[in-house]
């Protein structure tokens, strides 16, 4: 007998670990340093505290690693809007994407991405839980349900998702999600490649 209960308001969010990655994560993490001694911070209109960040045409350059971890993005948004069923309403994914390297005490505040339809973020680098114990360098989703955050049932009603990436790790979500990041307490480096895809 199917369930009388249905999750009517739930958010889908992708997770998957990409295996046999430190070889693309070795290309993009030169491709960025190398950036960061060329260029100046992009950061019109972001949500960061500190950090170095690419401008949003990063898919359309051809550098290192670049192209193989756009395709990452292609196939895994192909499999999260087939998993939610809605490929057949799908005519086209723009991409936009840029860096984001953050290190010691750099963190992003609360924010949304605005005009985009999906967001994601491949990890590059990320120091492990032994050099950076929770919540440093985790990423948290909080409800876009504010009412959810009111008692309803014990165990069930959360504000937030908190999230341990792992290098190799990409994540997809809607992009009305609010999210924010924990700073990093030593000078260990954060690197992502960060996705908005504009579905029409």
């Amino acid at each position: 007998m199917p369930s009388p209960v249905e999750n009517i308001f739930a958010t889908p969010i992708y997770f998957r670990n990409y295996p046999s990655t430190d070889s693309l994560n070795k290309d993009l993490l030169q491709t960025a340093l190398s950036l960061e001694e060329q260029q100046q911070s992009s950061d019109v209109g972001r949500a960061h505290q500190g950090g170095f960040y690419t401008d949003g045409t990063l898919f359309e350059q051809k550098l290192p690693g670049i192209n193989r971890v756009r395709n990452l993005f292609t196939d895994s948004l192909r499999e999260y809007i087939d998993e939610m069923g809605a490929s057949k309403n799908v005519k086209s994914i723009q991409l936009q994407g840029w860096l984001a390297l953050t290190r010691g005490g750099d963190y992003q505040t609360p924010h949304i991405h605005r005009g985009a339809s999906i967001s994601g973020v491949y990890y590059v680098e990320v120091p492990d839980e032994k050099k950076a114990p929770d919540p440093e360098g985790c990423i948290d989703f909080l409800t876009p349900v504010t009412e959810q955050e009111m008692t309803f049932l014990a165990g069930i009603s959360k504000s937030h998702c908190r999230i341990r990436p792992h290098p190799g790790s990409l994540t997809l979500f809607p992009s009305y999600l609010r999210h924010f990041t924990h700073p990093l307490k030593k000078s260990a480096i954060r690197l992502c490649v960060v996705c908005n895809a504009f579905v029409r």
